[in-house]
C-alpha cells in the first residue's frame, strides 16, 4: 500500500507540471502576432483575414494601429458579412510621349508578375506601366457594410501629378464621414503615407459616391506606390441590385488639383466613373474600371 501511495504522488508530480506548461503554451499562442506590418503593428490572425477581405491585398500593410483599434472597436467577425464581392484586375498601359497616344490593356496575373525592370522598352519616348487594381464590396447583418479600391504600382510612374480613385455607387450611400484615403509609398525601403481625410481639399463627395485627388509624392527614391480608397456604406434598397464601381486615372500630364476634381461620377466617365471635361479626360490614361455586386 506504500508503494502504491508513493508512486502516485511522483505520477502527480510529473504531471503537474506538464500541465502548467501546457496552459502557459496555449495561453502564449492565443497573443502571438501572426503578421507585423510595414508599420510594425501586429495583427492576430482573425482579424488578418477579416480586413484584408473587406480592405483587399495591401491595405493592411500600412494600416496605423490607431486605425487597426478603431477597426477592432466595430467587434467585426466574418459572421457579420451577409453579402460579399470582390473583383481584382491587372493592367498594361503603354504611353508615347511623342504621338501622346496612351493605350491600356487587362493582362495576366503571370504578365504582370513576370513584368520587371530588364524587360521594359527600350525607347525613351515610351513609358509602359504595370497596375493592379481592387474593388472590395462588403454587406453586415445590419444592413451597414464598407467598399473600398485599392491600386498597386508594378512600376514607379515617370509622370507624378494628380491621380484619381474614385467610386461610383447605385442603391448605396456612403456614411458621411467615414471617407477616407492612403497613399503609402516606401523611399528606400523606408515606408510613409499621406492620409487624405473625408472633409479634406482633395476629396469631391458627391450624391452617387466619391473620390478623390492624390498627388503622387514626385521624389525619385520612391521604390512603392499604393493608394487606396474606403467608406463605410449602407444598402439604401436591397431590391435594386446595390452595385459599386471603381476606377483609378492615372494623370499622364500634369494638372492642378481644381482640374482633378473636376468631375460627376457616371457610367459615361472613364472606367465607367470619372467623367471630366474632354480637355481634362485627354490628360488621364483611360484605364478601365471594375464592379462589385452584393
Amino acid at each position: 500500500m506504500k508503494k502504491r501511495f508513493v508512486v502516485i504522488i511522483l505520477l502527480m508530480i510529473l504531471f503537474i507540471p506538464f500541465i502548467v506548461s501546457a496552459d502557459e503554451l496555449e495561453s502564449d499562442m492565443t497573443v502571438l502576432p501572426v503578421y507585423t506590418n510595414k508599420l510594425g503593428v501586429n495583427f492576430s490572425q482573425e482579424d488578418y483575414n477579416l480586413i484584408t477581405k473587406i480592405y483587399g491585398d495591401g491595405y493592411i500593410d500600412y494600416m496605423t494601429q490607431e486605425k487597426y483599434q478603431a477597426f477592432k472597436n466595430r467587434n467585426l467577425s466574418m459572421d457579420d458579412i451577409v453579402s460579399y464581392s470582390q473583383t481584382k484586375k491587372y493592367f498594361k498601359t503603354i504611353i508615347n510621349n511623342v504621338t501622346n497616344e496612351i493605350t491600356t490593356t487587362e493582362v495576366s496575373e503571370q504578365e504582370y508578375t513576370n513584368y520587371n525592370q530588364e524587360n521594359r522598352s527600350l525607347n525613351p519616348f515610351v513609358e509602359t506601366e504595370y497596375k493592379y487594381m481592387q474593388l472590395s464590396l462588403a454587406a453586415y447583418t445590419d444592413g451597414y457594410g464598407d467598399v473600398s479600391l485599392g491600386l498597386i504600382w508594378k512600376k514607379i510612374p515617370a509622370t507624378r501629378s494628380f491621380d484619381v480613385l474614385a467610386i461610383r455607387l447605385i442603391a448605396i450611400e456612403v456614411i458621411n464621414g467615414s471617407q477616407e484615403g492612403r497613399q503609402a509609398y516606401e523611399i528606400n525601403g523606408t515606408a510613409n503615407y499621406v492620409d487624405y481625410a473625408w472633409n479634406g481639399t482633395n476629396i469631391n463627395d458627391l450624391d452617387n459616391g466619391f473620390g478623390i485627388s492624390m498627388n503622387l509624392i514626385n521624389s525619385t527614391d520612391v521604390n512603392y506606390f499604393q493608394m487606396n480608397i474606403s467608406a463605410a456604406i449602407r444598402v439604401t434598397n436591397p431590391n435594386a441590385a446595390p452595385t459599386a464601381y471603381g476606377s483609378y486615372q492615372h494623370a499622364c500630364s500634369s494638372v492642378t488639383l481644381a482640374q482633378s476634381k473636376n468631375y460627376t461620377l457616371s457610367s459615361a466617365g472613364l472606367g465607367n466613373v470619372i467623367h471630366w471635361p474632354s480637355n481634362i479626360a485627354s490628360k488621364y490614361d483611360g484605364m478601365p474600371g471594375l464592379a462589385a455586386y452584393i
